[in-house]
């Protein structure tokens, strides 16, 4: 199953979505994760498995998820590019 983690936080620095996603991944599943990038880390890239997708670096990410387009239309072209339902 592919499966996208959300998060309004950076990542890796938060240790129980490491834990989270590890276990999806040994469980067989095929991860993408969204977050910030507060400190210009790339933008895509594919570690242990887990392949992580940042946000650009804009002021108006800082709105919480459900009210931000840049959020909203990212988890939109994630799903749709890597075929995620």
């Amino acid at each position: 199953m592919k499966i996208l983690f959300v998060v309004q936080f950076k990542y890796p620095y938060e240790v129980r979505t490491y834990k989270e996603v590890k276990s999806l991944i040994n469980s067989g599943h095929e991860v993408h994760l969204l977050c910030r990038n507060p400190t210009g880390l790339p933008l895509e890239e594919e570690v242990g498995g887990l392949k992580i997708h940042r946000l650009e670096n804009k002021k108006l990410l800082s709105q919480p998820l459900p009210f931000s387009f840049f959020w909203q239309r990212k988890i939109f072209d994630i799903c749709r590019v890597q075929n995620i339902n």
